[in-house]
């Protein structure tokens, strides 16, 4: 790497998690940070798809062009942040039968809410499908925003659908989901919760396995 560079991780991952879902990633590039790269950026992801995909380039920075080189682009803006944990500058668009959904550019944050997001989304509108699991550690109280947390579920030889979360949950760390195949689901403002209480947790893959 250059000085100032980051490894574009997030195009590997999203793309595994397309595949998984039943979806073909198509990759336009990197757009530079200024309106005539990303309005070309547009053109080229309109000739690919229907569904758009943009990682980050979303929040409050000087150069942040995203959001608005859709709106020039003739996309309406149906939400621009969300009240969750990772993800809160998420955003979403629509031009036509077109779609266009804003990731974060923290690694965690965009692969959560793409599963929260993205898989729906390409599975015409389903809802997301929580399953209960047996908290394996106490976890403390929530703040105001939905949170999802990276963890793992296990199952015990008598049965039981175990649930642990990562013990970092940055969100700019790719690590927790080495060892993570689900999201615990924490509601904003919710108490703080004991080992061998019930939660709700998210499989994050297609062959959700147990192990």
């Amino acid at each position: 790497l250059e000085p100032g560079q980051i490894i574009n991780s997030n195009i590997f991952g999203l793309s595994g998690l397309i595949r998984d879902w039943g979806g073909v990633p198509h990759d336009c590039g990197v757009a530079a940070d200024n309106m005539p790269a990303i309005t070309e950026k547009i053109r080229d992801a309109e000739r690919a798809a229907k569904i758009i995909v943009t990682i980050g380039g979303a929040s409050v920075g000087d150069h942040d062009h995203m959001r608005t080189a859709f709106l020039k682009a003739g996309y309406h803006m149906l939400f621009e942040k969300i009240a969750m944990k990772p993800g809160k500058p998420t955003w979403f668009a629509q031009h036509g039968d077109r779609c266009v959904l804003g990731l974060p550019g923290n690694p965690a944050s965009a692969l959560v809410c793409a599963k929260l997001f993205l898989q729906p989304l390409l599975h015409q509108g389903s809802e997301p499908r929580f399953v209960p699991a047996v908290l394996g550690q106490g976890i403390g109280k929530n703040g105001q925003r939905e949170t999802y947390l990276r963890a793992q579920a296990q199952l015990t030889p008598d049965g039981k659908l175990v649930v642990s979360p990562a013990s970092n949950q940055d969100s700019s760390l790719l690590t927790p989901f080495l060892t993570s195949n689900c999201l615990l689901k924490r509601p904003a403002g919710a108490a703080a919760i004991r080992e061998g209480e019930i939660v709700d947790i998210l499989p994050m893959f297609s062959s959700f396995k147990h192990s």
